[in-house]
């Protein structure tokens, strides 16, 4: 599965054809697939953020995370550094994502 992740991402893949390639090809049904696609894709492009922001010399992001259940509901909206922020890891189908703050944080 970590192939097909990788190749999907590599290839440009959105999200419902990454989960295509998954259910075909790692043995999972259709919605286990999504999940995992949605996921990972959500994990590579958190990542990639936040290097990026690391590279313009950002020290702060805010976390931006519209579910409803108590951890992200509690993340949403708080500031933390890259650092902290590469340590959080998000539930499968997660919505976080980060914003980059510029200047001093509040």
């Amino acid at each position: 599965v970590r192939g097909l992740i990788e190749r999907g991402i590599k290839d440009g893949m959105g999200a419902a054809e990454l989960g295509d390639l998954i259910e075909e090809h790692g043995g999972f049904d259709e919605l286990r697939a999504e999940t995992i696609a949605r996921t990972e894709t959500a994990r590579v492009l958190n990542e990639a953020s936040l290097e990026s922001y690391r590279e313009f010399e950002i020290t702060h992001v805010q976390a931006d995370d519209g579910d409803e259940d108590e951890v992200c509901a509690a993340r949403n909206g708080q500031v933390y550094t890259l650092d902290e922020a590469a340590a959080i890891e998000d539930h499968p189908n997660g919505t976080l994502s980060w914003t980059p703050l510029v200047g001093k944080p509040a």
